[in-house]
């Protein structure tokens, strides 16, 4: 019988799958909690093994909450600088103990995970979140000017450094291909929601939540914080009875007062409702209370590919979505049918969306089910991406 462990701020369920004696460390600057992360764990337990994790945030120290689930959290990040100069630590505490392999989440952390493999002669399991190559091609010197010439340069160093370590996980088949190209063991792991958490909290929309909008997940510029300031002014001006949540979660300290400045001058901090951290299975319960989710990443670089695990999370919560027109967000919006797609750079646009999903609430709410039902078959990451991801461990952990 499977056993269910909470800790601060996650949980994990402990699945009745006999221990295989293997525990697979998994060092990462993400915070405590972060889903993908945990995701990836509860596929580790699936396939037998136990996990200790190293991260940020929660209750510092070292915790054993099973036999086969520990984890050692350092404070809490407030910046990329943090996170960057954690990276020694948490390889320090990653060689400190006698694992059989390692779950890598961080491209950053590749030099430390090659190190850890020399020392420790044990297979690493590197994990693919975004279009790294892209993202950090961006961000290096004349990173406009000179993109062509880094991006295939960051992506053969972490197809490289793959193929050294062991394996790959990554989120897209588009992300798979370099990787098969360099013939590095893969699975191919969508950021689909746990159903075991989120299925519980999918109930039929109904036309009284449409009027409730809400954004999941990381406020910042690139992720829309300012055009949802914008927007909720919008939406207070109309006043037709709409309210806007956000959930006041930021990577930095710089980017929650660049936000929280642009709403006051506004004139919307008393209109926006700030929904405070919260343990990440108490995230679907929230979600639910509301009719229309929004997921505006900015137009730019590799987030045309990307789909952002909130899209697929408002989907099988029953959501109504407006979304970034970028072809991840339209292939999603698209084969659920429930939702509008806007210029992610214009609060007009995205108003405009919602009040046209308010319209006719009765069809928007027959549409949405209709894409709930569907989101709940084709969507969860036990169905989808799970078994995958379990077989990859143990070709690669030698299980």
């Amino acid at each position: 019988m499977s056993q269910l462990i909470e800790a601060r701020g996650w949980q994990i369920e402990i699945p009745d799958v006999p221990f295989n004696g293997k525990t697979i460390v998994v060092p990462t600057v993400h915070p405590a909690g972060d889903r993908r992360v945990v995701r990836c764990a509860q596929s580790a337990l699936n396939a037998g093994f136990g996990v200790h994790f190293i991260w940020m945030g929660g209750v510092p120290g070292e915790h054993r909450h099973h036999e086969r689930v520990s984890e050692y959290c350092l404070p809490e990040a407030g910046s990329f600088k943090d996170r960057f100069l954690a990276m020694p630590r948490i390889l320090g505490l990653a060689l400190r103990g006698d694992y059989d392999g390692a779950h890598i989440h961080d491209y950053y952390f590749l030099g430390g995970a090659l190190v850890w493999k020399a020392l420790r002669r044990r297979p690493v399991l590197y994990d693919v979140h975004e279009y790294y190559a892209e993202y950090y091609a961006e961000r290096l010197p004349a990173g406009r000017q000179l993109g062509a010439v880094y991006r295939p340069l960051l992506e053969a160093l972490q197809v490289g450094a793959a193929r050294v370590l062991g394996g790959a996980n990554v989120v897209t088949e588009r992300m798979a291909k370099s990787f098969r190209r360099g013939h590095v063991p893969i699975a191919v792991t969508p950021n689909f929601p746990l159903f075991s958490s989120f299925g519980a909290a999918a109930i039929p929309s109904t036309p009284d939540r449409l009027k409730r909008v809400v954004h999941v997940g990381t406020m910042t510029a690139d992720y829309g914080s300012l055009v949802i300031a914008e927007a909720a002014k919008l939406l207070k001006d109309l006043d037709q009875g709409y309210r806007l949540a956000v959930f006041n979660r930021y990577p930095q300290e710089t980017e929650k007062q660049k936000f929280l400045e642009r709403c006051r001058d506004l004139g919307v901090l008393d209109f926006i409702e700030f929904i405070e951290p919260m343990a990440s299975h108490e995230v679907p319960g929230e979600l639910s209370k509301h009719g229309i989710g929004l997921s505006l990443l900015a137009a730019t670089g590799q987030n045309n590919a990307a789909q952002p695990a909130k899209l697929f999370e408002y989907a099988i919560l029953g959501l109504g979505i407006v979304g970034s027109q970028l072809d991840g967000h339209r292939r999603l919006v698209q084969q659920a049918g429930m939702g509008r797609l806007v210029n992610p750079a214009s609060p007009q646009e995205v108003v405009d969306a919602i009040v046209a999903l308010n319209r006719d609430p009765e069809a928007t709410v027959a549409a949405v089910n209709r894409g709930q039902t569907w989101a709940r078959k084709n969507l969860t990451w036990e169905d989808v991406s799970s078994p995958g991801l379990e077989r990859l461990m143990k070709v690669v952990f030698r299980s």
